[in-house]
C-alpha cells in the first residue's frame, strides 16, 4: 500500500481536581449527603489479620505486609481507626464510593489526630477518580494540606467526578522508627463541594484502560439498547453480545447502508484486532443509525455530529478500551494517524474523497487500528457528508498471530562518580511476565505519566509503580536509579502491587538522578528519565533533582512505568513538574528532542496546542547559545499546552498547565499562573530508519 505510514500519538487525559483546604472550606464540607460507608466510624469495626478495621473499608500498607497494627481507639466524638506501628511504614484504609454524578465538583477529607510533636507522620489524603483500589497507582491524586483544628488536623482534596464511582484513601505516612505512635483517624467524608474549584489535571501521558459498566443489551439478532443518554463516554464493550466470530468471518454489527456505499472489509485472519461493528451517520445526524449504534450516541462525544469524520474504538479481548491504541487513515498518496480522546475514540476529518457508488466507485480511504483489519472504501459518497463509525475488538488468546519480538538492542548503563555506596547488581530472577514486543531500541518500558516530586525532611527516596501493557499490576520487574553524587542501585523485584522503590538515604540528598528499569542482567529496557543532553563541556548535571531543601526541594521522586506494545517514533521518556527550587516562579517549558543514542537533535519541529485545537510550531536549536535538542517555551499567564514530535509518529503529552498543576506545593518558587515543566521526547530508532508523517490535505476539488 503507497504511502502507508502506521502512526501513533499516545495521549490520555483523566480530569482530575485537587485542592487544599481553603478559607470556608470546614463549613461548606459539612453540608450534604455524605457517599463515604460508615465515614465517623461509629457503624461498628470487623477483625482483621491486621487487627481491626472499620466496617466499610479496607486496610492497605505499602508495599503490603507492612507491620501496621489496626485498632479502635477514642475519636473526635466516639470511635476512630487508629493505625500504629514501631517501623517507618505507609498505611491507611479506602473504600470505593458511589453515587457521584460526573462532572460535578466533590469535596473528601478526614480528621486525624497525630502524636506529640517530634514524630515524624504525614497524613494524605488520595481520590481514585476511576475507582482504582491501588494506593501505588499512579493515577491516584494525593494531597497533603491540611488546616489545624484544636488537637486535630483537617485534611481535605477536591474533585471533579469523572464518573460515578471513585475511591477515597486516607493515608498515613511515618517516616521513622521508635516506639510505636498512635494516629487516629474520624469523621471523613464525602460530598458536593458547593465550591467553583480550581480544576488541577493529573497529566497522564497513558492510562491504563478504564473501567466502566456494560451497557445493557438483549441477545437478540438486532437488539434495541436504551441510549445512556448520561453518560460520560461511550460504552467500553462492543454493542450487545454475540459470539466473537473467527478471524475473517463475518462483520457481527454492520450497517447495511455501508454495502450500498460499496464499502468493504479486509479479510485478514491473522490480524489481532477484528472489525466487531461498523456504522454511518449522514450530515452529522443519529436519526438512521442502526438501533444497536444508538448505544453511543451521547451527549458528551466529542463531535458526535461530525459529519465528514472517521471514528474508530478498539477494545481489548476483555471489551476495554485500549487508550494506547494507535489509528491509521490512509489513502492512495499518504496517511494520517491518530490515538483515542478522553472518550475512547480515535477521530479525523475526512476532506475530499467524493466518489459515486452507483458508478461502482467505492472511497479512496482506508480506516484501521494497528494490527487490525481495514475498513475499506471510505469517503464522501455523491460529496455528501458522511462519518464512518467502526469498533475494533481483540481477538481471543491464541487466535491472533502472534507479533515478532525485535532484538534488543541495549544502552549500557552509565557509571556513576566516586562518592557514593558502591554499586553493585544482584542477579534478579526472571520477570513474571516479559513483555512483547520491545521497540526497535530494545525498550519494553517507558515511563507512565507525570513524574512528580515530593518534600521529605525524613529520607531521600525513588519509587514508583510498573504495570503490564493492559494496565495491571506487574510483579518482578527491577528498576535501575543511579546519580553521580551518590552512586547507582538496582531495586528490589516489584512486588504484587507493582510497586518499586530504592530508599537513598534516612535524610534529605542532594543529587541528580536518572532511572530505567532492567532486565535480569541490569540492561536498560527502557529510555532513561530524566535524560537530557547536556555537552560535556558543561557544567550541568543531567537528571531530576533532590535538595537538601525539605521545603522548597524534593526528596521523594515518584515514577511510574508501564509497558508498552506500540512504539512511536519518538517517545515521551519522561515528563516532569518542577519543583519550587527549580523554578524561580517561571512558567516555561523545557523540552528536549533526542536521538536513540541520547543525543540532542536540532531542528526538529515540536506542535504545542492550545486547549481549543490552535497550536504554535517550534524548533529545537533555535537558540544557538543553547545545547544541542531544546527549546525554551515560555507559556502567558493561565495557559496549558500540550506537545509532540510534528512531523514523526509521536506520543502527545498534554495539560502542561501553569494554573493547574498535578501536586499542589506549600513553598515559594511557585505559585497560580507560575508552573514549569521538562519534557524529554527521544526516538526510539534511527532517524533514518523514520519515515516522515504526511499530514491530511485535500484530495479532490469540490470537497466541503
Amino acid at each position: 500500500m503507497r504511502g502507508f505510514t502506521w502512526v501513533r500519538l499516545a495521549v490520555t487525559v483523566a480530569v482530575l481536581a485537587v485542592l487544599g483546604t481553603t478559607a470556608g472550606g470546614l463549613a461548606v464540607a459539612q453540608g450534604g449527603v455524605n457517599l463515604l460507608t460508615n465515614g465517623n466510624f461509629e457503624a461498628g469495626f470487623a477483625a482483621h489479620p491486621a487487627g481491626a478495621v472499620a466496617n466499610g473499608w479496607t486496610p492497605f500498607t505499602i508495599p503490603a505486609g507492612s507491620p501496621v497494627t489496626f485498632g479502635q481507639g477514642s475519636g473526635r466524638a466516639g470511635a476512630g481507626q487508629t493505625l500504629a506501628g514501631a517501623q517507618t511504614y505507609r498505611a491507611g484504609i479506602y473504600q470505593l464510593a458511589a453515587g457521584l454524578t460526573p462532572g460535578t465538583a466533590y469535596q473528601a477529607g478526614f480528621y486525624v489526630l497525630l502524636p506529640d510533636a517530634g514524630t515524624s507522620i504525614t497524613p494524605l489524603i488520595g481520590i481514585g477518580p476511576l475507582g482504582d483500589t491501588d494506593p501505588s497507582a499512579g493515577i491516584i491524586a494525593w494531597s497533603n494540606a491540611w488546616t489545624q483544628v484544636g488537637n486535630w488536623r483537617h485534611i481535605s482534596i477536591t474533585f471533579t467526578a469523572v464518573q460515578s464511582t471513585a475511591s477515597v484513601f486516607l493515608r498515613v505516612d511515618q517516616g521513622s522508627a521508635g516506639a510505636a505512635a498512635t494516629v487516629v483517624l474520624d469523621d471523613a467524608y464525602l460530598r458536593p463541594a458547593g465550591i467553583g474549584p480550581r480544576a488541577l489535571l493529573p497529566l497522564i501521558v497513558r492510562a491504563y484502560p478504564r473501567p466502566t459498566p456494560t451497557p445493557t443489551a438483549t441477545a437478540t439478532a438486532t437488539p434495541a439498547p436504551s441510549p445512556t443518554a448520561t453518560a460520560t463516554r461511550p460504552p467500553t464493550s462492543t454493542p450487545p453480545p454475540t459470539p466473537t466470530p473467527s478471524g475473517g468471518g463475518p462483520i457481527p454489527y454492520w450497517d447495511p447502508r455501508l454495502t450500498q456505499l460499496n464499502v468493504t472489509v479486509e479479510q485478514n485472519p491473522a490480524a489481532r484486532y477484528q472489525l466487531m461493528a461498523a456504522f454511518i451517520t449522514v450530515n452529522g445526524s443519529w436519526d438512521d443509525v442502526p438501533d444497536w449504534a444508538r448505544v453511543y450516541d451521547v451527549p458528551s462525544f466529542p463531535e458526535r455530529g461530525g459529519d465528514h469524520h472517521v471514528f474508530g474504538l478498539c477494545l481489548d479481548a476483555q471489551g476495554n478500551v485500549l487508550y494506547q491504541k494507535g489509528f491509521v487513515l490512509s489513502w492512495p498518496d499518504g496517511a494520517a494517524g491518530a490515538t483515542p480522546e478522553a472518550s475512547g475514540w480515535a477521530n479525523l476529518p475526512i476532506y475530499g474523497g467524493a466518489y459515486y457508488p452507483d458508478q461502482g466507485q467505492s472511497g479512496p480511504y482506508r480506516w484501521a487500528t494497528l494490527n487490525g483489519n481495514e475498513l475499506r472504501g471510505v469517503g464522501m459518497p455523491y460529496n455528501h457528508h458522511v462519518s464512518f463509525f467502526a469498533i475494533w475488538r481483540e481477538q481471543a488468546a491464541g487466535t491472533a498471530t502472534p507479533t515478532p519480538t525485535a532484538t534488543p538492542s541495549l544502552t549500557p548503563s552509565p557509571t556513576p562518580t566516586a562518592g557514593g555506596p558502591t554499586p553493585t547488581f544482584t542477579p534478579s530472577p526472571a520477570a513474571s511476565s516479559t513483555p512483547t514486543p520491545a521497540s526497535p531500541s530494545g525498550w519494553q518500558f517507558a515511563a507512565d505519566g507525570i513524574i512528580v516530586g515530593y518534600p521529605d525532611c525524613r529520607r531521600t527516596i525513588l519509587e514508583g509503580t510498573i504495570r503490564d501493557a493492559a494496565g495491571s499490576p506487574l510483579a518482578g520487574q527491577r528498576v535501575k536509579v543511579w546519580a553521580p553524587q551518590w552512586g547507582q542501585a538496582v531495586s528490589a523485584p516489584s512486588d504484587s502491587s507493582g510497586h518499586w522503590e530504592v530508599l537513598v538515604a534516612n535524610a534529605p540528598l542532594a543529587a541528580t538522578w536518572q532511572a530505567a528499569v532492567v532486565d535480569a542482567a541490569g540492561n536498560l529496557i527502557s529510555p532513561i528519565a530524566g535524560q537530557m543532553y547536556v555537552p560535556q563541556t558543561s557544567p550541568v548535571t543531567a537528571g531530576i533533582p533532590t535538595s537538601t531543601d525539605c521545603v522548597n526541594g524534593h526528596q521523594r521522586l515518584v515514577i511510574n512505568w508501564r509497558a508498552r506494545q506500540d512504539w512511536p517514533d519518538f517517545v515521551a521518556a519522561s515528563a516532569r513538574f518542577l519543583s519550587c527550587e527549580e523554578n524561580h516562579m517561571n512558567h516555561n517549558l523545557y523540552i528536549w528532542v533526542l536521538d536513540h543514542e541520547g543525543h540532542g537533535l536540532n531542528n526538529i519541529y515540536l506542535r504545542l496546542f492550545l486547549p481549543g485545537g490552535a497550536y504554535t510550531d517550534e524548533r529545537t536549536g533555535k537558540d544557538p547559545y543553547k545545547p544541542a535538542g531544546y527549546l525554551d517555551f515560555p507559556m502567558f499567564a493561565n495557559e496549558s499546552r500540550s506537545v509532540r514530535v510534528r512531523d514523526y509518529s509521536s506520543d502527545l503529552v498534554e495539560n502542561l498547565s501553569n494554573t493547574t498543576p498535578p501536586v499542589i506545593d506549600s513553598c515559594g518558587g511557585n505559585a497560580w499562573g507560575h508552573y514549569s515543566y521538562q519534557v524529554v521526547f527521544q526516538a526510539s530508532k534511527p532517524l533514518s530508519a523514520m519515515r516522515r508523517l504526511i499530514l491530511p490535505f485535500r484530495l479532490f476539488e469540490g470537497g466541503p
